[in-house]
């Protein structure tokens, strides 16, 4: 999108001011796309992050806007009307290859309501189910470990907003969400909070990192989920990453520095430890590679010794990052492209997310045969 601003009245002003004033102009942030879907003007406007579609640092969707002749079936039924694409599946391959991939708008609006047209029809703003290969390609939430009638229903109960957050650690900004949304607290809750936490003595009692130095990090749970209910019974102290793992709150974002801070202080705390297990790394590991886990578990791939590992130089400065990490066979897999580099420099094995789902067999038969 070209946007052209004239700053020329603005420039003038220093001139009155002496030839010392020095002018810097900081670089604008547009805001979130939402809403109305923006129309792609070239196959530029999408990239692809290990799967996941993006446009800049942020994480998008893509849908057919225009429903033509079958607008008002598609306002009638989700099942009538176009899928909306989360990750770059062999449909959206297909209509690359095809040239129809302009036909798609972008938007990452996490209301999970999509605007449809239909013509000379007035737009609407309509409920639209995933697409099922897209579910498949990123074996989203163990799609491809499902039966089918489960599958069906987790394109039925699909939430965006709780994808957008799951995936948060891949991108560098969040979807907005809806304004106007009440979050219910009482007016002395940030007391009660403080009260809770300094009663755990600022450890997390699900999995008992010690967050003393890091108190932001420890944020206090209800328990039955009703925000307004302080009963000292209905009150937890959980860090960031369980919070965020409790029940219902899979909508929670939580940076990725975060979740990974809280990692490497369980290390050193010796809250986690090596080679504990599938059902320890389930517990730990960043919500970005539930699939992957998932994916492994089924075709029976060993569990890696660690999750949310460092790996440090020989001057013992920290320069990646791994998701999961097999340290007896120096394999790994990472998020962000960096760690990838990195990691591979220091003599291991790393590879992305999505593309350790797709080739999960030969994974597989590297770790069995070392």
């Amino acid at each position: 999108m070209k946007l052209t601003v004239d700053l020329s009245t603005l420039l003038e002003q220093p001139k009155k001011m002496g030839d010392a004033v020095v002018v810097e102009i900081e670089k604008i942030q547009l805001p979130p796309l939402s809403g109305q879907g923006r129309k792609l003007e070239s196959l530029e406007d999408v990239r692809v992050v290990d799967g996941l579609l993006a446009h800049g640092d942020s994480q998008i969707v893509l849908y057919i806007q225009d429903h033509s002749f079958n607008f008002e079936r598609a306002k009638d039924s989700p099942r009538d009307a176009n899928k909306f694409h989360i990750s770059e599946c062999k449909t959206i391959r297909d209509m690359r290859s095809s040239g129809r991939f302009e036909r798609y708008v972008m938007t990452n609006n996490a209301s999970g309501k999509f605007y449809i047209t239909g013509g000379w029809r007035n737009g609407v703003y309509i409920k639209l189910n995933v697409c099922m290969n897209c579910l498949e390609k990123l074996n989203y939430q163990g799609y491809r470990q499902k039966l089918k009638v489960e599958r069906y229903e987790m394109v039925r109960e699909f939430q965006a907003e709780e994808f957008f957050e799951k995936y948060s650690s891949f991108f560098g900004s969040f979807p907005r969400r809806q304004p106007g949304a009440k979050e219910g607290y009482t007016d002395d809750w940030q007391e009660i909070s403080r009260k809770v936490r300094k009663a755990a003595d600022f450890h997390c009692q699900e999995c008992n990192v010690d967050l003393s130095e890091n108190p932001r990090l420890l944020h206090t749970h209800h328990l039955n989920g009703v925000k307004r209910d302080n009963n000292p019974g209905n009150l937890k102290a959980l860090c960031v990453d369980c919070h965020s793992k409790a029940p219902n709150h899979e909508r929670m974002y939580v940076p990725r520095k975060d979740r990974l801070t809280v990692s490497r202080l369980r290390r050193e705390q010796s809250q986690v430890k090596i080679g504990s297990g599938w059902d320890a790394i389930v517990k730990f590991a960043d919500p970005a590679v539930e699939g992957l886990i998932a994916q492994c578990r089924a075709a029976g791939v060993p569990a890696p010794d660690e999750c949310g590992s460092d790996l440090v130089n020989d001057k013992g400065e920290v320069v990646a990052n791994l998701e999961l990490a097999w340290w007896g066979s120096n394999i790994g897999v990472a998020i962000n492209e960096q760690d990838i580099q990195a990691s591979r420099k220091l003599g291991w094995r790393v590879d992305k997310v999505n593309f350790t789902i797709e080739n999960i067999h030969q994974l597989k038969a590297v770790l069995l045969s070392e």
